[in-house]
Parts: C-alpha cells; structure tokens; sequence
C-alpha cells in the first residue's frame, strides 16, 4: 500500500513539474539571398519559466534545409536538443492573401444562394400564373371584359417576372464568372508558393524564469535572384551610366514585411569543395586471339579509360586559370549606390539594401536597385555593310571587370529612347566590352558590286575570277565623325585554291580571317567611298562552294 502511494505521489510531482509546451510564430526579420536559396532569420520575444521547456517555432517553410538551422538566444539557457517536422494541419500558412480570398468566395457564394431562391421563386411565379390562365380558359362562362382583364394583367406579370429573369441570370453569370477568376488565381498562387509548414522544436533548460529573444535561422531554396543591368547613355560627349539591379523571388508561403534584406553573390547549390586529381595511368590496347587463331579482337586496357575525362579536366582548369587573369586599370569608375552597402569578401561580394525592404510570397520577380555606375566609355561607330547597310554606334567599356558584374542580361537605352538588349558575358578574359546603342540614321552606308571590274578567265587548267565591291559612306552629321568598316576577302585551307588581293584601299587585313578593316574620318557632309578587290584560282573541273 504504502509502494503505490509513492508511486503514485511521483506521478503527480513529474506532472505538476512538466511545462506545457511554449509556442511561438516568429516573423522573419532578416534575409540574405543568394542566387539559389536564402539564409531566412527569425526573431521572437519570449518569457521562459524556470526548468526545462519544450519551445516550438510554428509557421517555417516546408522547403528548407534541415541541416542548416541554427538557433540561439540572448538568455541565459542550455539548449539541449532541435528538431524539425512538416505540419500538414497547421493554419498559420494561410496569410493576407488567402484568407481575403476565402473571404470573397464564402460572400459570393451567399449572394450567388440569395439570387439563386430569387430565380427559383420567380420561376414558381410564373408557373403559377400559366395554371391560372388555363384554369380560367376552361372556365365559359367567363365574359369577354374579364378575359381581356385576365389576359392584359396576365401578360403585364409574365414580361415583368421575364424582365426579372433576364436580370438574375446576367448577374448570376458575373457571380460565376468573379468566382471562377478567384479560384483560377488561388489556383495559380498555390502552384508557385509554399502553402506548407514545417515546425521547428527546441528543447531548452533555464535556472530561473527569464525574458529573452529568440533567433532561428536555416537556408530555404524557395527563393533567389538574379542581375540585370539598365544601360544609358545621354549622347557622346557623356559617360554611360550602368544601373546595377536585382530580379529577386520568393515563394516561401509568407511575405517578407519590412526586412533586413541582403543580396549575395554566392550560390549555395554549388559545390564548394575543391577538385583533386587522381593519377592518370596510361597503357596498351590489348589483343586477344581465339584457340584457332582465326580472328582477334581488342580490348582497352584498363588504365586507358581515365584519359579522355584527364584531358577534359586539363583543359577546364586550363579555361579556368584564363577566367582569373585580372588587367591592372587606371579607370576610375564612379559608383552612386541606391540605398545599398557593398561588402566584398574573396569569394563573393554582398549587397546591403540600407532600407527595409518588403516582398511578398507571390513567386513573380521583383526589381531591387542595387548601384549606380558611371562608365567611362569610349564612343564609335562601326559598319559591316556586306551583311547590313547600316552604321552603329557602339560604346566601349574598357576594364569592366574590376565593377564585380555578373552574367545578365542588359536594358540599353540611348537619348532617352529604349534600344534593345544586350548581355554582359562575365566570363569574359577581355578587358573590353562592347555595347551597340542602335543606327545611326545619319551615316548612310551603301555596297555594291563593281562588275567592270569583275572577270573570269581559263588559263590553261585553271579558272580565274576576279570579284571587286566599292563601300560608299555619306557623313550627314553636322560635326566630323570617326568610323570603322569590316568587310572581307575569303580565306582557304585547300592548297588548290590560290586567293590573291589586289586592291583594298588601305584596309587593314587579318590574314587568317580574311577581315578587312578601315578607320575613315569623315567631314559634315563628305561622302567617302572605298573600293576593294581580289582573285581566286583553282582547277576548272572543280567547283567552289560558297563563292
């Protein structure tokens, strides 16, 4: 008797001592966004009693990796373990969005219910005056002063109760059409955002009840961003200016409501351990006979399997080491930051955006300046008429890689007018890049073919055919202009086919590209016009292709 009164008496002090669990939304206070993924951070005021303490963070992405969550406080506490589990129960997903959603479907479907016992009572009203009037027809001894009575109130009722009719089911349909927009948004919204929960439990011990703060963190792949650039020039006599932005995402399942917001340039996703080569042996193929040494046939060896994946590495680290080579500059770039901070490590480079910065779970693309560059850039115009009679002008950006860009697309815009796209390669080992700011229309470019001087002869065994153009450039500018022209002569391979040039007006030429290359200056209003010519011999019995 007195073993279960103790027994028992243990049971009531383990549960009086238990702590019922200590639940907890925290909103997300600071973000770091990498191209793939982010670093979410979570910050929460609690009041902890004394002892130990089941504390559940409710409310986290479903999508996150649970390897990287990390916890900590600013109390005093041990934490002793942290766990993580989906809930599929849980209501905190459901945000703003939603629940306004939800709320327009149930006030719709009571409107579309209310006009639907309209319509079903205007139907029966109808019904009831269609039986009256055959009841009244039947009856003979009806005079003709009532039945005109009876017909005119008859059809005075029916047109109106029609009227009302028509009316109800227009609105009906707008009901049903407000419906179904709804349902096709919601629809779209789940297939983009993370409407799941995952629950984060930590179970903490505190020598004495405490306030304190609580900051959870860990890396969700339902977000990232990407560069793009706005380049802008006002005309020739000024720099460009190249505005540096982010196309940033999220679909976390809640909005991000005035964060700490930084943009990085790492990407998680890739692996970050560096390569090791393993040795590369090579041997003989091998080769076997069968038993009547009537046929053989071969084998590699097993060393000689490494060799084309050896090669393949050799000349990625080769591309590699050529990706690094940095041109010493004495460029001097002005940045104009948009509200950022850049902080540069060796390995990426972290944009702060100095204001809070709010985006919502709603999986689109969102624009986030970032910077403000003033470019020197260096302005000409160049033409290949051969493929387009046309002149451009064209910016050049020397020493760009010293501006921490990455691969993206470009916007350009010249004199306030949009011109086209454009793509800065990043991987470039160039130390210039080159952006086209469209026609211009004042330069007039024209080729043609000189056929005078154009022939073909039979020398013996050989055919000879002379090809000769003329380039024709118009300046309709008021000031001088510089230009550069590209044409070209064939090139060959073929030790039969013998390519002479005869004339090129003092073109520059690229003898194994066969490019032609002149740097005309030209005055308010002069016209220029440039000539060039050359043969191609070979066997007349053959035929060249592309010729």
């Amino acid at each position: 008797m007195k073993k279960n009164i103790l027994i028992l008496s243990s049971i009531i002090a383990l549960a009086a001592n238990a702590q019922s669990p200590l639940d907890l939304t925290p909103p997300v206070k600071k973000v770091t966004v990498y191209l793939s993924g982010a670093i979410l951070t979570h910050e929460v005021q609690a009041q902890l009693p004394e002892g130990k303490t089941t504390v559940v963070f409710h409310g986290l992405p479903s999508y996150i990796d649970k390897e990287s969550i990390q916890l900590s406080s600013t109390g005093d506490i041990t934490i002793l373990s942290v766990t993580s589990y989906e809930d599929y129960l849980s209501e905190s997903k459901k945000n703003v969005r939603t629940r306004k959603w939800s709320d327009s479907i149930n006030v719709l479907n009571d409107e579309m219910e209310r006009l639907r016992n309209e319509i079903t009572i205007m139907e029966a009203g109808k019904s009831l005056l269609d039986n009256n009037r055959n009841t009244a027809g039947a009856n003979n001894g009806t005079n003709a002063a009532t039945v005109k009575a009876m017909y005119d109130f008859y059809v005075h009722q029916v047109a109106h109760i029609d009227d009302s009719l028509m009316m109800m089911r227009k609105k009906e349909r707008f009901i049903q059409g407000k419906l179904n927009k709804i349902n096709s948004e919601m629809l779209e919204w789940r297939s983009r955002t993370d409407t799941l929960a995952t629950d984060v439990e930590a179970i903490v011990t505190s020598e004495h009840a405490q306030s304190l703060s609580f900051r959870l963190s860990y890396l969700t792949y339902s977000a990232g961003w990407s560069p793009i650039y706005d380049l802008r020039a006002k005309d020739i006599k000024h720099n460009c200016e190249l505005t540096y932005k982010a196309s940033v995402y999220q679909h976390t399942g809640d909005d991000w409501n005035n964060v700490d917001l930084t943009l990085s340039t790492s990407n998680p996703e890739v692996s970050q351990t560096a390569p090791f080569l393993n040795p590369w042996y090579l041997s003989f193929q091998q080769t076997y006979y069968n038993s009547d040494k009537s046929s053989r046939y071969r084998s590699s060896g097993y060393g000689a399997s490494p060799a084309p994946v050896a090669q393949k590495a050799e000349m990625e680290d080769h591309l590699a080491l050529n990706e690094v080579t940095v041109n010493n500059s004495n460029a001097v770039y002005n940045t104009s930051t948009v509200n950022t901070t850049t902080n540069e490590s060796q390995l990426a480079v972290e944009f702060h955006i100095d204001v809070p910065y709010t985006l919502p779970t709603d999986g689109k693309t969102h624009t986030v300046d970032i910077k403000k560059i003033d470019l020197p850039a260096l302005y000409r115009n160049q033409t290949t008429p051969k493929l387009k009679q046309d002149a451009f002008l064209m910016a050049d950006v020397i020493h760009w890689q010293d501006l921490d860009l990455l691969p993206g697309e470009v916007n350009i815009y010249y004199a306030g007018a949009y011109v086209g796209k454009s793509y800065i390669n990043a991987q470039s080992t160039t130390d210039t890049i080159s952006f086209s700011l469209g026609m211009d229309k004042k330069l007039i470019v024209k080729r043609e073919r000189v056929r005078e001087l154009c022939s073909t002869k039979w020398i013996g065994t050989n055919r000879t055919q002379v090809f000769a153009y003329s380039i024709t450039i118009r300046n309709t500018h008021t000031d001088s202009t510089k230009i550069e022209v590209f044409d070209q002569v064939p090139v060959t391979t073929d030790k039969d086919i013998v390519i002479e040039v005869i004339d090129k007006s003092g073109a520059s030429q690229n003898t194994d590209t066969g490019k032609l290359t002149w740097h005309i200056s030209l005055a308010p209003g002069e016209t220029r016009k440039l000539t060039f010519s050359y043969s191609v011999k070979y066997p007349k019995e053959k035929i060249i292709q592309n010729l």
